[in-house]
């Protein structure tokens, strides 16, 4: 099924003066097989056709960690819009009742060791050239994702708690 599912992230140089508020650098576009690394640090706002066309699609899903974190309103801020058909493993992970939602916690919970060096993950994306530990982080974040998605379907979806349910089966 993920077949149908590319991986999308985003990556910018780091917001460290408050108030700050630097744009997308770095849209990632992966499958299991391949990633294409777009880097938009020096177009600003403007994206190319099919990209937007991929992005705005509601039958092209893109599977992503943590949407409705920093990456929605980066997306919102540079882009001045929101892509539609966005799959969020965090979502999942939510629903199959389980608390890690990051990407390394949920790697650890299946007993994936996976390196995400903070060092990296906050280096500056918009650089000119991508070091190739910038190149191998983005690369693991799509492989990790995949590998993820199929540990989190096969898991059962959370039971929901009924509190008058519950109450009367332990009366």
């Amino acid at each position: 099924l993920h077949d149908a599912l590319p991986i999308w992230d985003l990556e910018w140089q780091p917001d460290r003066i408050q108030g700050s508020d630097n744009p997308i650098a770095l849209m990632q576009f992966a499958d299991e097989k391949m990633a294409l690394l777009l880097r938009t640090h020096k177009t600003q706002n403007w994206l190319p056709v099919s990209v937007l066309r991929a992005l705005m699609s509601e039958s092209c899903s893109k599977l992503g960690v943590g949407w409705d974190g920093a990456d929605k309103q980066k997306m919102q801020n540079t882009f001045n819009f929101l892509p539609n058909g966005i799959v969020d493993l965090a979502g999942i992970a939510k629903k199959k009742g389980l608390a890690e939602q990051g990407l390394k916690s949920l790697t650890e919970h299946f007993g994936i060791k996976m390196r995400k060096d903070p060092r990296v993950a906050r280096s500056n994306w918009a650089a000119d050239k991508l070091t190739s530990e910038q190149i191998q982080y983005a690369a693991d974040d799509a492989h990790f994702t995949y590998m993820l998605l199929d540990d989190l379907k096969v898991l059962p979806d959370a039971m929901k708690r009924d509190p008058a349910a519950y109450a009367a089966l332990n009366q």
